[in-house]
């Protein structure tokens, strides 16, 4: 009997010492787990914050565009009745050259020559074309050419 009371305290023994090498690797299992998917959090942040910060960044030139032709559509609107009293064509040629509208070293001008206005002082010029009928405009894009 004592010789089966020794074997049985050194089979628990083991086995105790077993039980803990496996809690030991399936506690690190999961820590790797654990962090593994924390990096991939972490990565995925980045990821958003980087897209939200160069993909998704509101461009310059075109916010000053945007302004700039409300500026225009707000002052051909003021001077509505003295550009249909003459035609929209000798009302601006008397204006080519000059500055129509500006807006931080941005600026709009009428091109004589070619008969549109055109969008500078932005990384891209940009023209377009007036059509005025009675109170209605109509702004028509010509495109734009990098300077």
């Amino acid at each position: 009997m004592v010789k089966y009371k020794i074997w049985l305290n050194m089979c628990r023994k083991i086995h105790r010492g077993w039980i803990l090498t496996y809690v030991v690797i399936v506690g690190m299992i999961i820590s790797l787990t654990i962090c593994y998917s924390m990096k991939s959090f972490i990565n995925r942040n980045s990821y958003i914050k980087n897209y939200v910060e160069y993909n998704l960044k509101e461009n310059k030139d075109h916010s000053y565009k945007e302004h700039l032709i409300a500026s225009f559509n707000s002052y051909v609107l003021e001077n509505i009745e003295t550009i249909n009293a003459e035609t929209p064509e000798k009302y601006f040629e008397r204006k080519a050259g000059e500055k129509l509208i500006t807006y931080d070293n941005s600026y709009i001008t009428y091109d004589l020559s070619n008969k549109y206005f055109q969008i500078n002082g932005l990384n891209r010029v940009y023209r377009f074309v007036v059509d005025i009928n009675g109170s209605k405009i109509k702004y028509i894009l010509k495109g734009n050419l990098v300077q």
